[in-house]
Formats: C-alpha cells, structure tokens, sequence
C-alpha cells in the first residue's frame, strides 16, 4: 500500500483519493496473494506474478487519476500483463 501510495503521489489529484485508490490497490495484491497460496507456485513465480499485478493497478490508477487513460493506453498495459503473465506460466509448466 505505501509503495503504491508513493507511486500515485506524482498525479495532479493529491489528498484522500490518492490514499484510498493505494488502500484499495494493497488489499488487492493482498487478496491476490492469498488466493496465489492455493497453487503450485514457487516463491519467485508466485512474486514476479505479484509484480506483474502491481505494475497494472498503479499504471491504470495513475492515468485514471490524471484523467489521460485513453484505449491505447490501457491497451498497452493489458497487452504487457499477458505476455508477461504468460511468461509466468511458460516457465511454471516448462522449467
């Protein structure tokens, strides 16, 4: 939360929305976690995972909270959290 908290603090809206957009994204990756305990993971695939989530909550709220998130955008960001998350899963089923 206080990482997401630092991330989103470079949007121009400042104040309680910044603060509970980064509650929100920290009981997100929580729940996340939790529900990544249940597979077969090893630790360094179940946080690259971890990351992948994280760098697409804090990308999408900081274009939403600067009112600039356009399709292409969030285009982007889904496309780069696939083949990530796919990469992910490459490597748990093939290494």
């Amino acid at each position: 939360m206080l990482l997401a908290l630092e991330l989103l603090r470079e949007s121009r809206l400042t104040g309680p929305s910044s603060v509970l957009v980064s509650i929100a994204i920290g009981i997100s990756l929580a729940e996340l976690r939790l529900a990544l305990y249940f597979f077969p993971l090893d630790g360094l695939l179940a946080g690259a995972l971890l990351i992948i989530a994280f760098y697409l909550a804090t990308g999408i709220v900081h274009h939403l909270l600067d009112h600039d998130l356009e399709w292409a955008t969030a285009a982007e960001y889904a496309v780069v959290t696939i083949v990530a998350s796919a990469a992910v899963i490459f490597a748990r089923v093939f290494a």
